[in-house]
């Protein structure tokens, strides 16, 4: 079954996929297939296409922001995305493997999150009821042990994609970036309840961050395309993260592993209800 001409949402995207090559399109179908929607009313395009010659750039990536969107260099090929993130488009090498699409389609995700006025986290998601914790935090620091302690639904164990919503606050959108191809695909966006730095200690302890403290532990920018990630991209994502900050609880967490947290995160999750407050999307000029 193919993808071509049959929509998909993800990351808080309605998208219509479309490829030069058959072959890429049949490696595109096992990433997003379960995203498929029924009706999607002004789609944004997808386009994968192959290109005759080999890029010299052997290095893992740099963006470039220009007066019509973000522009992405990586091994094998090239993306960009518009400014609205409305259009995407991949070049990739003639001669590339398939699995090449997968960290050009993480990447463009992320342009894509940002250009939307979203921030990318590399994270652990969880649903507790209807609202969702992110674990953040630098690697080997608790993250996906603290959402497994957790007791709630995982949502996202590698990267996060945040999006305000203007009735709902901030929400964890669905997005096809697993670090296991096993776990299971999550296909709706799940309010975001609160935001939680992990690390490990005596006891379980949760202390809240200000806003302050909270913004610059949020601008993480990717290691993959940290080299050229500067100027406008890095401005409009240090800004979402002032606004995330602003909008929805953040805290730092203390815990001892193995431990169940659940109960203690229900509880810190409903003391800090009324401190969300819904963000309405940054409309792109």
């Amino acid at each position: 079954m193919s993808l071509h001409d049959q929509p998909i949402r993800v990351a808080g995207l309605d998208l219509v996929c479309a490829a030069t090559s058959p072959r890429l399109l049949r490696s595109l179908t096992p990433l997003l297939s379960p995203y498929r929607v029924r009706r999607v009313r002004r789609p944004s395009r997808l386009e994968v296409r192959r290109v005759p010659r080999r890029f010299p750039d052997r290095h893992l990536g740099t963006v470039a922001a220009g007066d019509d969107g973000l522009a992405l260099r990586l091994p094998g090929g090239r993306a960009r995305v518009d400014s609205a993130g409305r259009r995407m488009q991949v070049e990739v090498d003639a001669d590339a493997t398939p699995p090449a699409l997968e960290p050009a389609l993480r990447l463009l995700l992320y342009l894509a999150c940002i250009a939307r006025g979203g921030v990318p986290l590399h994270a652990a998601a969880v649903a507790l009821g209807r609202r969702a914790a992110a674990f953040f935090g630098p690697s080997g620091q608790g993250k996906t042990t603290a959402a497994g302690c957790s007791g709630g639904r995982l949502l996202q164990e590698d990267l996060v994609l945040l999006l305000p919503r203007a009735d709902r606050g901030w929400v964890v959108a669905a997005a096809p970036v697993w670090s296991r191809p096993d776990l299971p695909p999550t296909r709706r966006a799940v309010r975001l309840g609160a935001l939680l730095r992990p690390g490990p200690g005596p006891e379980v302890r949760l202390r809240r961050l200000r806003r302050g403290e909270a913004a610059p532990l949020l601008f993480n920018p990717p290691g993959l395309i940290g080299g050229g990630f500067a100027g406008a991209p890095a401005a409009r994502l240090l800004e979402s993260c002032s606004r995330l900050a602003a909008g929805v609880p953040c805290g730092e967490l203390r815990y001892p592993a193995p431990t169940r947290l659940g109960p203690e995160l229900r509880r810190w999750l409903e003391q800090q209800e009324d401190v969300g407050v819904a963000v309405r999307p940054r409309r792109s000029r």
